[in-house]
This record gives C-alpha cells, sequence and structure tokens, in this order.
C-alpha cells in the first residue's frame, strides 16, 4: 500500500520524518484506539501488538501499521505474560489467525506519566522478542496524550524523529463521529456496571436484612441513623482493580499447580515414581489435589467407595500425620487393584 502516492488515502507529517531513515505509516484512529483500552477501567489493556505490512524500497523499510491486537498490561515488576517463552508462540499463531493478511511489526506499550520513553523493561523485551530490523516500538503515555515510535538502527533503539499519519479518503470525519459514539457507548457501559455494583454491594455490606420493614427508622426520625458515608465510584473502581489482582495471583498458582501435575504425570509415565516396600505405584495411579475439608478417610471413600484404605494412602504417600495435610498438597491414588495388593 503506497500511501504517498495514492488517491484513495491522505495523509499528515507528525514530526520531522528523516526521509532517508525508516518510513512509519500508522492509521489516524490507532492511537485514539490505544488510548481507548488503557483507559478502560475494567479491562485496561496497556500492551499489544502492532500488526500491518512492510516493504523495502531503496535499502529503508516502509512500514504500514493498520491494526493493533490488545494483550494485556504492562506491570513493571514483571515481565508481561504474552512474552514469556511459554507463551510467545500461542500469541504470534493467534496473531496470524485473527489478522491473515498483516504481519506483526511492532509491539505497543501504554505508560502513565512516563513521556512515552524508554525503560530497561522495554528494551529488554523489543531485544529478545522483536529482533528484525523493521520492528518497530509505539510508546504512548496516556497522562499527557504523547507518544513516540522506537526503531533499530544497528544494534540499538533509536527514536524516531517522525512519521506520517494517513487515514480514507473522506473517512476522517466519520471516523471520529463513530469514535466518539464508542466513546459514549463505553462510558455508558461503565456507568452501567458501576449501578449493578453499588446495589450488589450495598446487598452484600447493606446491614442486617433480616430486621423487618416496621423497625426501620421512619423519615423525621433520626435515632439510630447512620452518617457513615456512601462509597463513591473510586471506591468500586479500586475494588474491582483489587479482585483483578487476586484474579492473576489465583492464575498464577493455577499455573503452577498444572506444572506440577505435568512433572508428576511425567514421572507416572517414566516409571519414576516412589518405589514402596510391598509394592510400585504404576502409570494407573491418579494425582489428587487436597481440597479444603479433606481428610484421608473422605479422599479414600471418594475414590474408592471404602474408607478402609486411608492408611494405605498414608503410606503410599509416605504421610506421617495425617493432621499435617494441607490444602494445595498432592496425592498419589493408585488403582484399586494396586492399593489391594499393598500390605
Amino acid at each position: 500500500m503506497d500511501v504517498l502516492n495514492s488517491n484513495d488515502y491522505n495523509y499528515i507529517e507528525v514530526g520531522n520524518v528523516d526521509e532517508d531513515g525508516i518510513l512509519i505509516f500508522v492509521h489516524q484512529s490507532l492511537k485514539d484506539t490505544i488510548f481507548s483500552k488503557a483507559r478502560n477501567p475494567i479491562l485496561s489493556r496497556t500492551y499489544g501488538l502492532l500488526l500491518g505490512s512492510k516493504i523495502k524500497a531503496n535499502n529503508r523499510y516502509i512500514v504500514h501499521i493498520n491494526h493493533i491486537m490488545p494483550l494485556g498490561r504492562i506491570n513493571p515488576d514483571q515481565e508481561p505474560k504474552a512474552f514469556s517463552a511459554k507463551r510467545w508462540e500461542t500469541v504470534q499463531n493467534k496473531a496470524f489467525n485473527t489478522f491473515p493478511t498483516q504481519e506483526i511489526v511492532g509491539w505497543y506499550g501504554v505508560r502513565k506519566g512516563w513521556g512515552a520513553m524508554l525503560t530497561e523493561q522495554d528494551q529488554r523485551i523489543h531485544q529478545e522478542l522483536f529482533i528484525k530490523s523493521w520492528h518497530v516500538l509505539y510508546l504512548l503515555d496516556n497522562a499527557n496524550e504523547i507518544s513516540n515510535f522506537f526503531y533499530w538502527e544497528g544494534d540499538k533503539l533509536k527514536l524516531c524523529s517522525g512519521y506520517y499519519e494517513y487515514w480514507d479518503d473522506g473517512s476522517r470525519e466519520a471516523g471520529q463521529t463513530v469514535l466518539d459514539n464508542q466513546k459514549k457507548m463505553i462510558i455508558g457501559l461503565i456507568g452501567a456496571i458501576i449501578i449493578i455494583l453499588t446495589v450488589y454491594l450495598s446487598g452484600q455490606y447493606g446491614g442486617d436484612h433480616s430486621i423487618p420493614k416496621d423497625n426501620l427508622n421512619i423519615a423525621g426520625d433520626t435515632q439510630g441513623s447512620s452518617t457513615k458515608e456512601e462509597p463513591n465510584s473510586d471506591h468500586y473502581l479500586a475494588r474491582i482493580a483489587d479482585l483483578e489482582t487476586e484474579l492473576e495471583d489465583k492464575q498464577r498458582e493455577i499455573e503452577v499447580l498444572e506444572q506440577r501435575i505435568e512433572d508428576l504425570e511425567q514421572e507416572l509415565e517414566q516409571g519414576e515414581a516412589s518405589q514402596q516396600p510391598n509394592g510400585a505405584v504404576s502409570t494407573g495411579a491418579t494425582v489428587y489435589i487436597i481440597q479444603s475439608g479433606d481428610n484421608l478417610y473422605k479422599i479414600s471413600q471418594r475414590f474408592y467407595g471404602t474408607d478402609r484404605y486411608n492408611q494405605a494412602l498414608a503410606k503410599v504417600n509416605k504421610i506421617k500425620d495425617q493432621k499435617a495435610l494441607k490444602v494445595g498438597d498432592y496425592l498419589v491414588i493408585p488403582s484399586i487393584e494396586e492399593i489391594d495388593n499393598l500390605d
């Protein structure tokens, strides 16, 4: 797509474009789209992939950025999950399946009040994953509504002095109207969510609902009335943020447990499970994660239909004190045939 020589597109120069260096063309709606994703108080997305196309002409690259694929939130204390070695291949496949005619031309990140400048984390991510000479980094500051592009010059990232912003011919005003409507819809949705949360939380923390209506204070009766200030929207947004953090912590715990289960299953498949004096646990065994309220009697009843195998389970799993069982620990549950062969 040659934007400069096309009658179907209009474009403007942002900053001072170096005509001898990399040329970046970005659709005019992209910045607003990224900011809207980052500002969403419910599901904020502050980093993702840049998708588009690239060509090489006269020993320089011309990069067109047409779409984004939001991935999550940047936390300065940890690497983004989508950029981990475990998930990066999955992310690339998702990008290809979602935008089959586009390719990954870089990534973007949003940080509040950072001036859209590089951090050590940004440089590390780009150097490890976005190593092509035409991969670019788009950093945005949603506190000051500024943005910068960075690109490879040799083995270092360099601030881009300027780029081109383009839009479809005659569609800039229409696009702005659509964007305004989207903003109104988002604001309406946020308002609805806050109302729902208000009703829900008032039901959760509104006091003793068993009190008959006849015992409620009537108009003009100030005795026993509460002066407690009603929580505002900031309170609910903070609560939502806390819940999202709690959810992320739980997801990390699940990942750890899943990895432990995978390790155990591999050991069982390779016959490396612990050998018992009077028998061995084979691949017919089951790995069970201890839940709240569990004990060996209940677990025996669940898997064998009787609680009489509780001592055998203790022996297989080398448990000396059944009271020491903890939620999240794992047990090896042999088949009924194997546990019957244990003395």
